[in-house]
């Protein structure tokens, strides 16, 4: 399968559960938490990078400026105490607890103009094109590939894509950031709740 192509080439799959945050009209914190490791989910994530990963290498080949993404493998000291490499344990706590430690000891991922491994998804090279909605470089990268497709030039030039890497490396680390924030405030804010209702 297209996973353990990835995971032979190094790849450290970690399906982290999604929570869903709801705010009831009587101001009760709802909290869902869904898995993200369905056959439906698993299928597209697969398919997503397996276009992202050739499309960064057609790009590469024909010399179109990119938004390359990568990632540095996890440094020697990650593997002190524990091995990342190792299948999550099916115990729900120790699985949740494996996720936070393998978490801890990968390399941020990093934008560029040239192409380099991205080692926790084990391809080679990488760019992202799926989610044009969601991210601006997605739209960008989008509108390259298509008018060099129709053209045989690219749209925007090198330096063009070097300054949308620079704004966007500063502008997805505050989204996160903030999404980051915004659901630790909820998930807490459910806790609370949580709390009080059992103590009346």
């Amino acid at each position: 399968s297209l996973r353990c192509s990835r995971e032979s080439a190094g790849a450290i799959n970690i399906d982290s559960p999604e929570i869903d945050i709801d705010i009831n009209p009587s101001e009760q914190v709802d909290v869902v938490v869904r898995p993200r490791s369905s056959p439906a989910r698993i299928l597209i994530s697969e398919l997503m990078i397996l276009y992202n990963s050739i499309l960064a290498g057609f790009c590469h080949k024909n010399g179109i400026p990119t938004a390359y993404r990568s990632q540095r493998p996890p440094t020697e000291s990650s593997h002190i105490g524990m091995d990342i490499n190792l299948t999550p344990p099916k115990n729900q706590a120790a699985a949740t607890l494996w996720r936070f430690n393998t978490l801890r000891h990968f390399q941020a991922a990093t934008l560029s103009t040239r192409p380099a491994p991205h080692s926790g998804l084990g391809v080679s090279a990488y760019t992202q094109v799926t989610s044009p909605l969601r991210r601006y470089p997605d739209l960008v990268m989008q509108r390259q590939i298509n008018h060099f497709l129709k053209s045989g030039q690219p749209f925007h030039t090198e330096k063009q894509i070097e300054s949308l890497v620079c704004q966007a490396e500063i502008e997805l680390k505050e989204l996160n950031q903030i999404e980051e924030s915004r659901n630790r405030y909820w998930f807490l804010k459910h806790l609370s709740q949580s709390l009080v209702s059992r103590l009346k």
